[in-house]
């Protein structure tokens, strides 16, 4: 079998994470990772891995509790089109990417955008990394969109949530994709379930306490859907409080999942590794140590079964 991978990661917000973990068991398992397509989250982690900064990344992400991902999120409420700016999160990343250019890695990398006003997929192949990576990951309604040559470009995932279509392989390379949006077996699913363990919080330091604290929790409390908080709520309470931007999360997540389905159908990858597209809430990146632990598990699965058919 051959030992080199065109690796197409998808997008899926927080599930994204998972794919850090996929790309650690690819390596593990003594392959060589020769190209990547990826769109929203996918484009960031693929990114980041293609200019060798990808633990740099996994380190600051693991670290993360649910109030620090909720002061990442610099909320604006200037009518603009995204209730996110998006500044604080890239700021990290401008410290790792920045000022490289697509054409500089070492490997093939291609990140997939939207531009919604003319109705077209952007393929970004060349051109400012950080640029590509953010606006294929500006989910409409959450995070601003990126002006760049006279489009207003979205989350790739409007258009190609998951680009194997796009991805520049050999012909004799192993095509691997990963679907953040699927349906997967009872029995898997609930073993990744299993794996996500609440994360603890860290305990509020004395000096935090005081008006200013007790607004910051105030907000948390108000926008806490935005994580994708998981409850034990029946369903009929879940619906009742369905707010305007959960109802507009579920519908994007819709969405993916339906344009995925029909994007495999026409270019199946040789080995697709799948996550549960309801395996946490969109913005749930404090799980990401389990949800890393979790990609590693699906593709450890995945490959088993294409190597013990090649056996």
């Amino acid at each position: 079998m051959d030992k080199q991978v065109a690796l197409t990661l998808s997008s899926g917000g927080a599930r994204g994470i998972t794919q850090i973990g996929v790309i650690q068991e690819i390596l593990e398992r003594g392959y060589t990772i020769s190209s990547i397509a990826g769109a929203s989250i996918g484009a960031v982690v693929g990114g980041l891995y293609a200019a060798g900064k990808l633990d740099d990344y996994t380190e600051w992400i693991c670290d993360l509790d649910r109030m620090d991902v909720f002061q990442l999120m610099d909320l604006d409420f200037s009518g603009q089109a995204g209730l996110i700016q998006g500044k604080k999160v890239f700021g990290h990343l401008e410290d790792w990417v920045q000022d490289i250019d697509i054409e500089s890695l070492p490997i093939s990398f291609v990140a997939i955008a939207s531009d919604m006003i003319n109705r077209r997929e952007i393929i970004f192949d060349k051109g400012d990394l950080l640029t590509a990576m953010r606006a294929s990951v500006a989910i409409p309604g959450f995070l601003t969109p990126v002006l760049h040559e006279d489009s207003t470009l979205f989350d790739g995932g409007v258009c190609n949530p998951i680009p194997v279509n796009r991805i520049i392989k050999e012909d004799h390379h192993l095509h691997v994709a990963v679907d953040l949006n699927a349906f997967v077996t009872t029995e898997k699913d609930n073993i990744m379930r299993n794996m996500i363990q609440e994360t603890e919080e860290k305990t509020a330091p004395f000096h935090l306490e005081g008006p200013v604290f007790d607004k910051v929790f105030t907000l948390f409390n108000k926008y806490s859907y935005i994580f994708g908080k998981s409850n034990d709520d029946d369903k009929q309470k879940k619906s009742e409080t369905l707010s305007y931007f959960s109802t507009l999360n579920h519908m994007f997540d819709m969405m993916q999942e339906q344009l995925s389905g029909y994007i495999l159908k026409d270019y199946p990858p040789d080995v697709l590794i799948k996550i549960p597209r309801d395996l946490c809430g969109t913005f749930e990146f404090n799980k990401s140590r389990d949800l890393i632990e979790i990609g590693r598990y699906a593709a450890r699965e995945a490959f088993y079964a294409i190597e013990k058919k090649n056996l």
